[in-house]
Formats: C-alpha cells, sequence, structure tokens
C-alpha cells in the first residue's frame, strides 16, 4: 500500500473526517517526521561533503516548522512573497535568521546544493507518502486483523510504544509497522506454543 498518492482534495476530505485528536497527532508526526528527515539529510551528507561544506551543513540549518495551512494562504507567505499552503520555517543556527518558504525555494533561500535539496525534499515526500497511506486505509475501512493475518493478538504482547498511539487513536498502522508487530507477534507465539496462520 505505500504506493499510494493522494491529491491534496483527497486527502483533505479524508482529513477533516478525523477526530480532533487524530488530526493534531498526524499534523505532529508530519512536523516531527519532516524535521528528522531534514536533520538525517544534513547529517548523512555531512561525511560525503568536504569539510566546509559539512560545516556548513550539519551546523547552520535546521528545519523548526512545517505549516499546511489547508490552502493557499496569504497569511503564509515564502520569502519571495507567494502565498503558500505548505510553508518550510529553517533557521540559521550562526545568524538566527529564519526563512520561511515553499519546498521549491529550499536552494534559492539556504544556499544548500540542489543535491542536498533535492535530497531533503525527497526525505520530506517520504513522510507525505505514510500520510497518505494511512488516509488511504482509513477511507478503505483498513483491518488490523486481516493485515496482520492472524486469529488474534496475544494479550501479553509488548507493543511499541508508536504502534500503540495508533492504537490508542484509532489509527491504522503503517506496513512498516505492521511488519515489526508481525515480528512481535511472531516471537510472542512461539514463546507461547501459538502459530499464525499459515
Amino acid at each position: 500500500m505505500s504506493g499510494i498518492h493522494l491529491v491534496p482534495m483527497e486527502r483533505d476530505i479524508i482529513f477533516n473526517g478525523l477526530s480532533d485528536e487524530q488530526q493534531e497527532y498526524l499534523r505532529t508526526f508530519l512536523k516531527r517526521g519532516k524535521q528528522a528527515s531534514f536533520s538525517s539529510v544534513l547529517a548523512r551528507l555531512k561525511g560525503g561533503e568536504s569539510e566546509d561544506d559539512a560545516e556548513h551543513i550539519s551546523t547552520q540549518w535546521i528545519l523548526i516548522d512545517y505549516v499546511d495551512a489547508g490552502e493557499v494562504s496569504h497569511d503564509y507567505l515564502c520569502e519571495c512573497g507567494r502565498p503558500l499552503r505548505y510553508q518550510y520555517v529553517v533557521k540559521n543556527l550562526v545568524t538566527d535568521k529564519i526563512l520561511k518558504f515553499g519546498k521549491n525555494h529550499f536552494e534559492e533561500h539556504t544556499g544548500l546544493s540542489s543535491e542536498i535539496v533535492s535530497a531533503v525534499i525527497k526525505g520530506m515526500h517520504k513522510i507525505d507518502k505514510e500520510l497518505d497511506e494511512i488516509l488511504s486505509k482509513i477511507s478503505s475501512e483498513w483491518s488490523l486483523i486481516a493485515s496482520l493475518d492472524v486469529d488474534f493478538i496475544p494479550d501479553d504482547l509488548v507493543v511499541p510504544s508508536d504502534i500503540q498511539e495508533h492504537f490508542d487513536l484509532g489509527l491504522p498502522l503503517l506496513d512498516r509497522q505492521i511488519v515489526r508487530l508481525k515480528e512481535e507477534i511472531r516471537i510472542s507465539d512461539s514463546l507461547n506454543g501459538f502459530h499464525s496462520k499459515a
């Protein structure tokens, strides 16, 4: 299901049908995921650049916020003045300067190379795809038991915290979480003498 891509209108319709708590969780999920992706790309690229570039990449920029205005809005502008729906807010840790822009202006406003910007955007796109995966599963009335291909989940199973958050909020699991949960169940079954469906 990881190849699912929703257009903004589809995403908005499903998202707006969620509870306030689910919406807030997914907004935080997006923001944290994009921040982690931004930092991860810059840290990973640090090793492949010259020492001067590495110092610039790894210490100067952090993503401090990501805003989805719901629609293109004059309240959220790019540094060039263009109204945005999706605004990225980065901070230069050396100068304390804060920049706000759409994803197409990363390179122009930060001075990062096109290769780095491309890697950053690719990482952020992966987070968007995970949101689409969750929303698609909601719209298709996804079933945990059917996805796990088991008869039941053991009561004594220790569930990883990120998966438990989805359970608590009634949100579908990501495919990558299902793989982890299947492995946890397999281990639990083998310890307790039970077997999953073949």
